[in-house]
């Protein structure tokens, strides 16, 4: 009897193949999947408890919220009230399990409830239409006592988690004509300041006790040559208090900003990918984004999260992260659905080895004999393909300007690009298979504008017309076209 025949033999390396993108490598755990990628993530304070607010399966593509716990991978029931509406706001106490959520079971009539964990017991429960107004955010102070309420007409409250009582409320100094796109709202560890984005205003800190502004970081919004605000947007997408510190962090167009409340310029700009910033270990020393840690103190960042495995043997890094209050779980988003679970004290053991660690030799050093002439072999292959500079620039300074967020000058780096002839066509292929959309967008764009000489492109090109992106897509075609043209 034939125990392996081939059709066996089949099944067996399926499952194989499912197995080893399903198993996490030790230290971590596989949490759950969803449908898509979630508006907002959380772990609770002890991290006991992880929650997602994602599009769902359903036809109304709502966002609902589901809460899991993390030691069982039990999914939490909740209210059926909130289980059926949309989710619109969630929070986790940093004190005790508690946590307020803002459902709509219809089209503007919100209602927030609090409710403890692990049984989701509702404690207290208000209509938002009660409110008078529209809710743009919520979020906890420290230990969860109480949480801060904005509503659209810049009216803001500070409410007592425990009785329902309002401790504080006032308005906020914002621009009227841009209040009502107030739907940022911060709490520092403290809870001596709160912090507010708006697309005109930029960031702006108050005073949580006189609700006062603080500071604002006007220099920081994206502007044109003229000084007006681009139409395009700030790119902003989340900010963070740095605990102990009077400073945040600010993720918008430029990178990472860290910024200082006595300047209004940034104390340094980290290139990251990730959006969303994850928290803080080591007192706040750390601040966790994406895959990476970046050292508040030093300004190093290093990457600390492994690669998991995907189904086609491609490795995926770290999309968004999240931090419990206490420091000891992280979780961590993979392939836009895949969550996993770490242990926070082991990544950052791992984190202190490598600051440790001696920094590695360079291969050969600058003045040797080998340098040199790698150095010379290099100029001469150059010199030989063609000038190395475009109206003063290296081809390299025309590809870091081809990353810029202004239109004219990437089509300025895009001609400059195409004055080098086959040159830059390679890199330009790379491009187009990078994970950043943007980028791909940049890529087939030059292509286009290089023409005929970027032939050894017409292959990648053609498999970017099935980019999950539309822009890539249509650029990549109008890029064909102007290399088939002139042929």
């Amino acid at each position: 009897m034939k125990i392996l025949d081939r059709k066996n033999m089949k099944h067996l390396l399926a499952l194989a193949i499912v197995l080893s993108f399903a198993m996490p490598s030790a230290g971590q755990k596989l949490l759950v999947s969803i449908d898509s990628a979630p508006n907002q993530m959380e772990l609770s304070r002890d991290g006991r408890y992880f929650a997602v607010v994602a599009n769902t399966s359903r036809p109304s593509r709502e966002d609902v919220l589901k809460i899991w716990d993390t030691s069982t991978g039990r999914e939490i029931r909740l209210d059926e009230k909130v289980r059926e509406s949309r989710t619109v706001f969630f929070a986790f106490s940093p004190g005790e399990n508690l946590a307020v959520v803002c459902y709509s079971p219809k089209v503007f009539k919100g209602v927030i409830d609090v409710a403890s964990l692990p049984e989701w017991k509702k404690i207290r429960s208000q209509k938002v239409e009660e409110l008078k107004g529209r809710l743009n955010a919520i979020t906890f102070g420290p230990k969860g006592k109480w949480f801060a309420r904005l509503m659209s007409h810049r009216k803001i409250a500070l409410v007592e988690t425990a009785t329902g009582k309002t401790i504080r409320a006032g308005e906020l100094e914002i621009d009227k004509r841009f209040g009502f796109g107030t739907k940022h709202l911060y709490v520092s560890p403290d809870g001596k300041y709160l912090a507010t984005y708006t697309y005109n205003n930029g960031t702006e800190v108050w005073d949580a006790t006189t609700l006062k502004r603080v500071v604002q970081f006007p220099a920081l919004l994206n502007r044109n040559s003229d000084g007006t605000i681009k139409s395009n947007g700030q790119g902003f997408s989340d900010m963070a208090f740095v605990p102990g510190k009077p400073m945040v962090l600010i993720r918008d167009h430029r990178g990472l900003q860290l910024c200082n409340f006595d300047s209004k310029e940034p104390v340094k700009v980290f290139k990251v990918s990730a959006q969303r910033i994850g928290g803080f270990l080591e007192n706040g020393r750390v601040c966790v984004i994406g895959d990476a840690f970046i050292d508040l103190k030093t300004h190093k960042k290093t990457t600390i999260l492994p690669r998991i495995p995907g189904k086609n043997g491609s490795k995926h890094k770290a999309q968004r992260t999240c931090v419990s209050t206490d420091g000891s779980t992280l979780a961590a988003l993979y392939d836009w659905n895949h969550f996993y679970i770490f242990d926070a004290k082991k990544l950052l053991s791992k984190w202190r080895e490598k600051q440790k660690a001696k920094p590695k030799k360079p291969v050969a050093k600058s003045g040797s004999k080998k340098a040199k002439q790698k150095s010379k072999a290099k100029s001469a292959k150059f010199a030989k393909s063609g000038s190395n500079k475009v109206d003063g620039k290296t081809m390299a300074q025309w590809f870091l300007q081809l990353q810029s967020g202004e239109s004219k000058k990437r089509r300025e780096a895009a001609e400059a690009l195409a004055k080098f002839g086959k040159r830059p066509v390679p890199r330009l292929i790379k491009l187009l298979g990078h994970e950043d959309v943007a980028r791909r967008r940049r890529a087939a764009q030059a292509l286009g504008v290089i023409g005929p000489p970027a032939s050894d492109a017409i292959h990648s090109l053609m498999k970017a017309l099935g980019d999950a992106d539309d822009r890539v897509k249509k650029y990549a075609q109008q890029a064909l076209l102007k290399i088939k043209k002139s042929k």
